[in-house]
């Protein structure tokens, strides 16, 4: 890939003298309607979440409170990304391998989706996720046209 499978969104700080707040709104800082989100906490710092790929979904990342790491694979390259602002978004791609980690105690990572979830659209063999990033383009993008 030579493009990076992940955008770093800044969410609009309307905050005064009462404090932040923060807001993503789709079609601007966000680049899709949220359709579906989640949230951890009580992770520890040993445990490991994610570790698979969503072949359709986009998911948008925002660490509210504490840090943990997201790794992003996009099968040729994979890019490890601290999160702990609040204010910061990770938007990624799908058909990329999300893996995240290094929780600190007081972590709170919330997640949101363009789609609902559906079991097709987590893909949990890394082996058969390399085979899928090394398909010749053509087939790509002949997959890519079904899913979307």
């Amino acid at each position: 890939m030579t493009q990076k499978p992940y955008a770093i969104q800044h969410a609009q700080d309307c905050g005064d003298e009462r404090g932040n707040m923060h807001v993503l709104s789709a079609g601007k800082e966000l680049p899709f309607a949220v359709k579906r989100a989640f949230y951890m906490q009580r992770s520890t710092d040993t445990a490991v979440r994610g570790n698979h790929a969503n072949l359709y979904a986009t998911l948008a990342f925002v660490c509210l409170c504490g840090t943990c790491r997201l790794s992003i694979d996009d099968g040729g390259q994979i890019y490890n990304l601290t999160l702990g602002d609040p204010a910061q978004t990770v938007i990624v791609q799908p058909r990329t391998w999300k893996k995240l980690d290094h929780f600190s105690a007081d972590c709170i990572l919330l997640v949101l989706s363009d789609r609902l979830y559906e079991e097709d659209d987590i893909l949990k063999d890394y082996d058969a996720f390399v085979r899928l990033c090394a398909a010749p383009h053509t087939e790509r993008a002949e997959r890519n046209k079904k899913a979307f």
